[in-house]
């Protein structure tokens, strides 16, 4: 790999926009895929579930509601959310700025 591929520099990454919310995918590998994720005042991402996936969420900045499951939790930059397999999850930005996150997740 060259340095390009072990480093990423995320303002140099593109961005995949959707209504809701901006994704930089940073590492797409067998086993684990790493992104940074901004979603939109007021909007959410989709409701989903990962069969084949755990994620983690790090809170970077920003306030919101995130459901797992049928349980619906507060989050807010500087915590860490865990996503068990197959679990349909969403996140609601419910702030006036972005809400910033990155997710991992462990492919299986």
């Amino acid at each position: 790999m060259t340095e390009t591929e072990y480093i990423k520099d995320l303002t140099k990454v593109s961005v995949n926009g959707y209504d809701f919310a901006d994704y930089k995918h940073l590492f797409k590998l067998d086993k684990i895929v790493m992104s940074h994720v901004s979603v939109k005042p007021g909007e959410s991402v989709p409701p989903h579930v990962h069969d084949n996936e755990e994620q983690t969420y790090w809170i970077i900045k920003g306030i919101g509601k995130i459901r797992l499951g049928n349980e619906e939790y507060d989050v807010c930059g500087g915590q860490a959310v865990y996503i068990p397999l197959g679990t349909e999850h969403t996140i609601k930005n419910t702030g006036q700025e972005p809400l910033e996150y990155v997710f991992f997740a462990a492919i299986f």
